[in-house]
């Protein structure tokens, strides 16, 4: 679990308003793993572990093969000054409470 909710960029945004693919950040959960790694709204996740991500479902896909407990590099790109800056955190899986 990685406690963030997000909107696909589709081709269609990233070609009109210049954002990068990937999964646009609209929420992070309190006490979170994308939280505690500083992964804030607005963000755009672009890779998960070293693979490309593009969607919320291909997110998804990528997850139900690391358990909690796991640390993975997810490279996201922030808005600032007018242009999207990567960078990379680290997050620690979490386990999601039903």
């Amino acid at each position: 679990y990685l406690g963030i909710y997000g909107v696909d960029v589709s081709t269609e945004v990233n070609e009109n308003y210049n954002m990068p693919k990937g999964l646009y950040v609209t929420q992070v959960a309190n006490g979170s793993a994308a939280e505690e790694a500083g992964i804030r709204p607005g963000d755009i996740i672009t890779a998960f572990d070293g693979y490309e991500i593009s969607s919320q479902e291909q997110l998804a896909e990528r997850m139900r093969y690391y358990a909690a407990g796991t640390t993975v590099d997810i490279t996201v790109k922030s808005a600032e000054g007018g242009e999207y800056v990567e960078r990379i955190v680290t997050a620690t899986l979490g386990k999601k409470i039903q």
